[in-house]
């Protein structure tokens, strides 16, 4: 991976909806490959992340979504929900497999705290599955 320094934190648009889809899909086979079904996994679960995106970036007006993109490439992404009282929720944070560990998530983290602040809300909140180690410990 190149330098941090030429990762670009930017929107994500509705037209990047298909590379949201493929990055959520490689996080969620590696990180919940001994929870999600295989079959869910190959054959229903870029449909559903497909219909998902597209009613978020079509009706929902709350959503916030953030992408790392590196050389042009979304690489990463956070999606945020500004509509749940105080705080805001932070509804997912992706990196793409094999560029983990490497501060383009507490990239992502940093601007979702900076969208936060800027909306003067007092801090995000999300939830993950217990057997998400990684985000536990991030």
């Amino acid at each position: 991976m190149n330098s941090l320094n030429e990762i670009r934190i930017d929107d994500v648009t509705e037209d990047q909806k298909e590379d949201l889809v493929r990055l959520q899909i490689e996080s969620w086979s590696k990180t919940y490959a001994n929870v999600l079904p295989v079959d869910f996994v190959e054959n229903e679960l870029k449909e559903k992340l497909r219909r998902h995106w597209s009613k978020a970036f079509k009706s929902d007006d709350a959503l916030v979504c953030r992408g790392a993109f590196q050389d042009g490439k979304l690489i990463g992404f956070a999606s945020l929900y500004t509509d749940r009282g105080e705080n805001v929720f932070l509804d997912n944070l992706h990196v793409r497999p094999g560029l983990t560990s490497r501060g383009v998530g507490g990239q992502l983290m940093a601007d979702c705290l900076r969208t936060s602040e800027d909306l003067g809300r007092s801090g995000l909140y999300l939830w993950v599955l217990d057997e998400n180690y990684r985000a536990r410990k991030f």
